[in-house]
Parts: C-alpha cells; structure tokens; sequence
C-alpha cells in the first residue's frame, strides 16, 4: 500500500507539521509483474485512518478512485499518484 500525506508546516517549521489529508492507494492484486490495478481513497484531516483492507467505501473516504493498466514498471510512482487524482477528481474544475 501507498500512503500519501499532506502536511503543513507552519511558517516552514520543521516539527510543527499539521496533517491536512492523506491518501492510499492499494494493489488489488490482479495486474501482472508489468502492469498493476489500483484502488484509492482520499480522505481529509480528522479521517485519516482507514481500516485495512482497504475499503473505498468505508465512512472515513471522502473521495474513491481506480487506477487500471498502470505500467509500474516504466513509470515513476508520482505517475500513479497523478492517475489517481485524476480518477478521484475527474469532470471537476
């Protein structure tokens, strides 16, 4: 599993970080060695912790979203993170 935080670092110091949203991401284990399929939740501050497995579904998800046919072995993993933004958000502005 991938886990993204977002944090805020008032006036840009370093150990007063805020947690302001956190995102995972999961293989759902049926892609091949090249190529995997992913299952996200985005959730905001205060909803962070998401029972395992990971469940879209789950009270604590504010966003879902799917990822299917990504190259993890030729892209980087900012890439996957971009796909599952653009999945969570798509049609939005």
């Amino acid at each position: 599993m991938i886990v993204v935080k977002i944090e805020l670092w008032p006036k840009g110091v370093p150990g007063s970080a805020i947690e302001i949203g956190r995102m995972y991401i999961a293989n759902d284990g049926t892609g091949s060695e090249n190529v995997g399929n992913y299952d996200g939740v985005l959730c905001r501050r205060g909803t962070i912790d998401i029972p395992e497995p990971l469940s879209p579904f789950g009270p604590q998800g504010t966003r879902q979203g799917r990822v299917e046919n990504h190259k993890r072995r030729s892209l980087v993993v900012w890439k996957l993170i971009q796909k599952m933004l653009n999945s969570m958000f798509m049609g939005e502005k």
